[in-house]
């Protein structure tokens, strides 16, 4: 881990320098010194002088006047060139960077703002080491306890393959307004509702209008799909499900997702890029027989008491509730579970930061709480197949089960449907 030495103690941080996190410091002068910023997801705050609006470019005047700007949660923000050059506030440990000088050292990997990080140190006769970007293809070497680390990636990994050719950031949210309000760089928007279903039929679209989604996204069948959203990845998992649902193999999931990344105060723009259209080729099929479950098959594993995974909320599962609060449209007449099943919520599998918990806490939930063999024939369902897909990836990537499928029509299928069985209350004995 990269460090960074002032008078007075070290701050630690995984890229380094980074400005600790803290209440602004007064106003910045026409030579700064870096200075604290206290950071609050759910209330907006206030930036000091030569503070810039969010999103745009900072002002090119020298000694710009104050103002205030007012950042919702869902906005980007950049610095002043006056400060560290796109330094990146962080949540953790208190304290302040008080200043910078030939007893300071950093360490940076070169991407988006590794360059502007070490020429505004090493102006300050801070001795400092850049390191060099890994490749697309090379795995993150934070997450190589995972049975397939290359499939997560860290923010600081897709920071670095932003202008990656072979790399295409896709975004992919329940709030479908996220999107334009701020995102990644480069980042396209494929909507869940919109580009991956059928509009008529409950279902998928075809391998035609899939092949067609990717070619106006500027997708190749060799791209590096990198898929992030809200809800903890919820439905940038959902995404890569359906992409692989239509083969497509290089998929990875940046670990944190959308609020991991505007809570370590990397950059988000408004402008959506345009990419030229590229030739994919329609896929000869969909693999439902590989990765996804229908009625039918959570039937059998019912019956049979082949593992039944229910990643709903402990409420939902016992039947006290028939549909989340937030969520009145996904209702159900009846509420309970398929019998059988075990209750693992999908919450059970992340940190209270949106990341995925370590391969040995996993195991202990699946593979130890749920008895999964290694050759497990697993079935994973929620309320509509978004919550099953996030479980269905730690099983698949993170835990190496080779058998998983999603039940994407879930609870609000089975709940529905006439004289399908239902257990409610606490798991089976």
């Amino acid at each position: 881990m990269a460090k960074l030495y002032k008078l007075g103690g070290v701050v630690e941080r995984s890229i380094a320098p980074v400005l600790k996190t803290g209440d602004p410091q007064g106003s910045v002068g026409s030579n700064p010194t870096p200075s604290d910023f206290r950071r609050s997801r759910a209330e907006a705050f206030r930036w000091d002088e030569n503070a810039v609006r969010a999103g745009d470019r900072a002002p090119k005047a020298a000694n710009p006047t104050p103002s205030d700007f007012r950042r919702s949660r869902a906005e980007a923000f950049r610095w002043d060139d006056h400060v560290a050059a796109r330094h990146r506030p962080t949540k953790g440990r208190s304290g302040r960077v008080e200043a910078v000088g030939p007893e300071s050292t950093f360490a940076v990997r070169v991407g988006e703002a590794g360059l502007g990080i070490s020429s505004f140190f090493l102006s300050h006769g801070a001795k400092g080491t850049i390191l060099k970007a890994r490749s697309a293809n090379q795995p993150d070497m934070s997450q190589q306890d995972y049975a397939h680390p290359e499939a997560l990636v860290s923010t600081q990994w897709v920071a670095e393959h932003l202008n990656d050719p072979a790399v295409r950031i896709i975004e992919s949210n329940e709030d479908v307004l996220l999107y334009d309000m701020g995102h990644i760089v480069g980042a396209v928007h494929i909507d869940w509702r919109t580009d991956l279903q059928d509009q008529t039929v409950r279902d998928y679209i075809t391998p035609a209008e899939f092949a067609a989604v990717c070619a106006k996204n500027g997708i190749g069948p060799d791209t590096t799909c990198v898929f992030y959203g809200d809800k903890s990845n919820w439905w940038a998992c959902y995404a890569l499900w359906v992409f692989r649902l239509f083969g497509h193999g290089k998929v990875k999931v940046m670990n944190g997702g959308r609020d991991k990344w505007v809570a370590e105060g990397r950059p988000l723009t408004r402008e959506k890029p345009h990419y030229a259209s590229v030739d994919y080729p329609v896929p000869t099929m969909r693999r439902d027989a590989a990765i996804r479950a229908f009625y039918e098959d959570a039937m059998r594993h019912s019956e049979a008491k082949l593992p039944l995974i229910d990643v709903r909320s402990p409420g939902e599962f016992r039947g006290e509730v028939t549909h989340m609060p937030e969520y009145p449209q996904e209702g159900v007449l009846r509420g309970g579970h398929v019998p059988g099943a075990r209750s693992v919520p999908w919450k059970a599998a992340v940190n209270d930061d949106g990341t995925f918990k370590s391969r040995n806490e996993l195991e202990k939930i699946y593979t130890h709480g749920c008895g999964l063999a290694p050759g497990a024939d697993i079935v994973a369902y929620c309320r509509i197949g978004e919550r099953s897909s996030h479980t269905w990836f730690v099983l698949t990537y993170l835990l190496g089960y080779d058998k998983v499928r999603n039940y994407d029509g879930s609870w609000t299928e089975w709940g529905n449907r006439v004289r399908a069985p239902i257990a409610v209350g606490e798991e089976d004995a």
